[in-house]
């Protein structure tokens, strides 16, 4: 079963996506800090979170990155990976073009876990995961779409079908950036 599972692109996509958002988030903390002050209260930080001190005014959240990781190996790699294949398989004499858009329209199922499951980890109530989700979900929909059209259409015509989550992961990164700072707002 593993072997089939690894076979199908689904193991390297979930660890490309999860290496994209792990690392993204890193690179959001060290930008953060170095616009701002980093004992900001707006992040989302709870007291039982790692911290780890880089220098004497750098820290890293490792618990922050690790709930973005997870997110991604949980539910962003999967739904990657299955959006992919399912457009290759149903959509397949339509054009890219086509399946950008069809893509894009599954986008509001990963939005939804990548703004909410960082929270839910971090061990939000389900009110206040609600609430950040009506806040961020349409703003991030609208980045979301001027985002990834380009990189799609260029994945969907140059890229061959196994490897297609796995470079996405590339373009992930990019948004991956987006996303930390999104989901990690309180």
């Amino acid at each position: 079963m593993w072997s089939r599972i690894r076979s199908s692109g689904l193991a390297r996509t979930m660890c490309s996506v999860g290496s994209a958002m792990f690392i993204g988030d890193f690179t959001i903390q060290q930008i953060e800090q170095t616009t701002t002050s980093s004992k900001r209260d707006d992040h989302l930080t709870t007291p039982n979170d790692l911290i780890y001190e880089l220098s004497h005014n750098r820290a890293w959240n490792i618990s922050r990155s690790l709930r973005m990781g997870a997110t991604g190996i949980l539910l962003s790699g999967p739904i990657s990976e299955f959006t992919y294949k399912g457009v290759s398989r149903y959509l397949a004499n339509q054009s890219a073009a086509k399946k950008v858009l069809a893509i894009i329209a599954v986008s509001p199922l990963n939005i939804s876990c990548s703004i909410s499951t960082p929270s839910i980890l971090a061990g939000l109530s389900s009110s206040d995961v609600y609430s950040k989700w009506e806040r961020e979900f349409f703003p991030t929909l609208c980045l979301n779409t001027l985002f990834w059209p380009p990189g799609l259409y260029i994945i969907l015509k140059k890229v061959k079908l196994q490897n297609r989550g796995s470079v996405g992961a590339i373009v992930w990164f990019g948004w991956s950036l987006v996303l930390s700072v999104i989901a990690n707002r309180s």
